[in-house]
């Protein structure tokens, strides 16, 4: 069998569409950022480096996220609309953050009489640190994890380790503040909630929303730019964002993974996928195993086996769009849920589309 060689970055964008799914974000969320925040390093005249560790950050920022989901929807219900909520507020002020979680705990609960609501919310809200900031710990810890393992430097596993930090200091898990939040953390930050908000919001109440959050969220220099650029930059970026388009914003040297690396890189998306709830830890690991085992008995090519094994790996890769609050919950699926169950093979298949390109056989 020949070793191929693949773009480091096709396996960034499949992430990237799985941490989108999982977290709620909205169509092609972290390849318009990635798009976004690589407009603003041009504008910014930024070094090469530089702009490496933000096109990583920009399509890697959420790997993490699916450590612990389980613990996080015990605690709050529907993750996937609790974080989908969480891309729109200002996260340092605490009448909207509070305000979320409220809302979230009457979705948990909605046949609770008000007593019972309101005991709920005392509850939940007195114990939300116990439960966010682990979480949001282990997120990072992750992240940092999964670089390490499809060959990221150092440098920007240590971008990873800070992807809720913010420029006032109100960020979790570590509250650090200014420049101790790495420049390509607070770059990003800034581009993805302007895609987020441009999204929700339009373009003109959405530079309002990034004006107001200067020194806050984002650094004000760093504002300034990009509001005297916001046209510029967001141009196009409210419709899809193809393939061709992300590869083209890689710096050179492109990453380029040989048939190990990439091996280890399907394991990693395999584990991102299964670690969300404590019963599916392993699952597609093991499913990969059996469907290897399966193909070498049929007298296969041994290329054939190793893409085998590969759609094993990924083959639950869709499922992150249904709230991990719907799998764990005793009883039949409503019909809302099973239309969102049903949509699995169809984000499989877009999450993967750019694993079908860019590939090459070397001697």
């Amino acid at each position: 069998m020949t070793e191929r060689e693949v773009r480091r970055a096709d396996f960034l964008m499949t992430l990237a569409y799985a941490t989108d799914l999982a977290t709620g974000h909205s169509r092609d969320f972290a390849l318009r950022s990635c798009l976004l925040a690589m407009r603003f390093a041009e504008v910014a005249k930024l070094d090469e480096e530089t702009r490496r560790s933000i096109y990583h950050q920009a399509l890697l920022r959420y790997i993490g996220c699916n450590a612990d989901t389980h613990l996080l929807a015990a605690a709050w219900g529907d993750e996937i609309t609790l974080r989908s909520e969480l891309h729109y507020i200002d996260i340092g002020n605490l009448t909207e953050f509070v305000e979320l979680f409220v809302r979230a705990i009457k979705r948990k609960y909605p046949r609770a009489s008000p007593e019972e609501l309101e005991e709920a919310v005392r509850r939940c809200l007195a114990e939300a640190p116990q439960v966010n900031i682990p979480i949001l710990s282990g997120h990072c810890e992750v992240a940092q994890r999964i670089a390490e393992r499809i060959g990221l430097p150092e440098s920007i596993k240590e971008n990873l380790g800070q992807i809720y930090e913010r420029w006032d200091g109100k960020g979790l898990p570590r509250g650090l503040s200014g420049n101790a939040v790495k420049f390509p953390v607070r770059v990003v930050t800034m581009a993805q909630d302007a895609i987020a908000l441009n999204d929700r919001h339009g373009f003109t109440t959405m530079k309002e929303m990034i004006a107001k959050r200067a020194g806050g969220g984002y650094e004000p220099e760093l504002v300034d730019l990009f509001l005297t650029h916001a046209e510029k930059l967001l141009a196009g970026l409210d419709g899809p964002v193809d393939r061709e388009m992300i590869l083209a914003l890689e710096p050179v040297p492109h990453s380029m993974l040989s048939e190990a690396a990439a091996e280890e890189a399907y394991v990693a998306i395999a584990d991102v996928i299964d670690m969300r709830m404590p019963f599916t830890f392993g699952h597609s690991r093991a499913v990969a195993s059996l469907a290897d085992a399966a193909a070498e008995q049929m007298g296969l090519p041994a290329s054939d086996i190793r893409d085998v094994r590969r759609a094993a790996y990924t083959h639950d890769i869709g499922e992150l769009a249904v709230p991990v609050s719907t799998w764990m919950r005793a009883g039949p699926l409503t019909e809302r849920e099973t239309d969102a169950a049903h949509l699995h093979p169809y984000h499989g298949e877009r999450a993967l589309a750019s694993l079908g390109g860019d590939v090459k056989a070397v001697a």
